[in-house]
């Protein structure tokens, strides 16, 4: 097993042991599905049914764990939802909820781990906007996709000063929508 393999494997035992702390009972792990895919961890909570994502990264890694799963990575899990459930003899009373575990393993102390529930049922939403290229007004398409977890945002298509600049604002603009004393840095 590689060391990739290994910080997986360690991911997905951290994220059952807090399912399970959250009382939720886990029915199974890693089930494959062919070449389709596999499902890290499928618990029940109550009478739903959850399919678990779990991605584990290093302190420092490239991105947070919750941004790795991108909209084809939650289409694809809500098909392989619906092959475990047709394999396993049916839905539940409650539905199917797919959740997403996010573990961060420091080089010293406890993994740090966030559960966002239901994660899968955000939205993606587009707007457009107006953008001063000098003196004119340029229309711009704003494009965004809401998922629980940690803050954070990619701005794509502008030069690189810009990008810049344009990072710090947004930033300073989220900070500053909170509501009245709710604010936080």
């Amino acid at each position: 097993m590689n060391a990739r393999s290994a910080l997986g494997r360690f991911g997905e035992t951290v994220a059952a042991r807090r399912l399970a702390a959250a009382g939720m009972t886990v029915l199974e792990r890693n089930w494959r599905c062919g070449r389709t895919g596999e499902i890290d961890i499928v618990a029940r909570d109550g009478d739903v049914l959850v399919v678990c994502e779990v991605k584990t990264r290093r302190t420092g890694a490239f991105e947070h764990p919750m941004a790795a799963v991108t909209p084809e990575k939650a289409e694809r899990l809500r098909g392989l939802a619906e092959r475990w459930i047709h394999a396993h003899g049916g839905a539940p009373p409650g539905g199917v909820r797919i959740d997403l575990v996010g573990v961060v393993v420091p080089r010293r102390g406890r993994a740090v781990v966030e559960h966002a529930r239901g994660w899968s049922e955000m939205g993606f939403a587009r707007t457009c906007s107006v953008a001063l290229v000098g003196v004119e007004g340029v229309v711009v398409e704003v494009q965004a996709d809401l998922e629980p977890g940690v803050a954070a945002f990619t701005l794509v298509g502008l030069p690189d000063k810009s990008l810049t600049e344009s990072k710090d604002r947004v930033r300073a603009a989220v900070v500053n929508s909170a509501a009245p004393g709710r604010r936080r840095n």
